[in-house]
């Protein structure tokens, strides 16, 4: 069983089955330098607005989420407070601030959810929630900040909760709209999320693009169904499909198996997105399958370029602003260099 915290509000609002007390979730150790990189910011961040402490090196995306809350920042603000939510009763409580998600061992009782802030601000009877990100896609993030606005607002006792995605990245911070959640929103939200948490018990998997974010994904009976029609049984002899890689050759076969499905995924969701018309059509049960459309503001180089030289700034001025920067490219397999073989010389 994966425990329901309020991070994992993304996936409890579309599938159940991975909150099931019978499924036993696979450790997953393996290194993710994004996640890695996350929490790393993360920490330098809560360290910084609760004590005022700089690293000495935090790197370019610590020093973008420092410039944005040094314009930003309230005295109320506090990093990492930690609740617990009862979804029963509609109610929550303080448990501490950056108790580094040890919510049991800081009271939580078992029919509790616990859950943590980046940062809350009370403001006489509004609540601020701040939830910061550091990847490319943080829309998953809303669903959680709607269940953080509630939690927070039951606990401070305010009626209102006025909710913030901020996306912080090496070239700098991109804040979302602020969403305000009345009494009644708030109400709604308690509803939807104990209804959810009712249906956890006998629930069945529903796949969907939340299944990339799901610690249960590799051994989902949905998933492993889909894999054993995409891969042929013979594939399927000499190594298992599963999160512990056995070897360096099961890492590499792991590997090409994933390239085969990812292909296969996308050739479906191509054939979906030239099925829907334009408009979208209807289901079955009333709702639509739309393609959705959104706009992100994107950084246009060639004009900040054209920018600084009419402003007269000089070519080694402009190359002082950048810097080399190193990403991952992806594992792949790079083949063993072939042995030159001499030829005999000729008599």
């Amino acid at each position: 069983m994966s425990e329901f915290t309020v991070s994992g509000a993304y996936v409890l609002a579309s599938c159940r089955y991975p909150y099931r007390s019978d499924v036993v979730v696979p450790r997953d150790d393996s290194p993710n330098r994004a996640r890695d990189k996350g929490s790393s910011v993360h920490g330098m961040i809560a360290n910084y607005i609760n004590s005022g402490a700089v690293p000495e090196d935090g790197g370019p995306t610590f020093d973008c989420a420092r410039a944005w809350i040094d314009a930003n920042k309230k005295a109320s603000w506090v990093a990492e407070p930690a609740y617990a939510w009862d979804p029963a009763t509609d109610a929550a409580r303080l448990l501490g601030v950056d108790i580094n998600r040890e919510y049991e061992a800081r009271g939580k009782l078992p029919h509790e959810v616990g859950g943590s802030l980046d940062v809350a601000s009370i403001e006489g009877d509004t609540v601020y929630v701040y939830e910061f990100g550091t990847g490319f896609d943080i829309e998953h993030k809303l669903a959680q900040l709607r269940l953080q606005c509630l939690v927070a607002a039951r606990a401070h006792r305010v009626s209102m909760a006025v909710g913030q995605l901020v996306r912080f990245r090496d070239e700098g911070a991109y804040p979302g709209i602020p969403v305000t959640f009345g009494e009644f929103e708030l109400a709604a939200i308690a509803g939807e999320f104990a209804e959810y948490l009712a249906e956890v018990p006998g629930s069945e998997p529903t796949p969907g693009e939340h299944c990339k974010r799901c610690n249960v994904a590799p051994i989902c009976p949905v998933g492993r169904a889909l894999i054993e029609q995409i891969l042929p049984a013979s594939a399927l002899v000499k190594h298992q499909w599963g999160l512990e890689i056995q070897s360096a050759d099961h890492a590499a076969w792991l590997l090409e198996q994933t390239r085969l499905i990812v292909a296969a995924a996308d050739q479906v969701k191509n054939a979906v997105r030239a099925y829907v018309p334009e408009g979208g059509i209807k289901l079955s049960d009333g709702s639509m399958l739309i393609e959705g459309v959104r706009h992100v503001p994107r950084f246009d180089k060639g004009k900040a370029l054209t920018l600084a030289r009419g402003l007269g700034a000089t070519e080694e001025q402009i190359d002082r602003c950048s810097y080399m920067a190193s990403e991952s490219s992806g594992v792949r397999v790079q083949k063993a260099p072939k042995a030159k073989v001499r030829k005999p010389r000729a008599a």
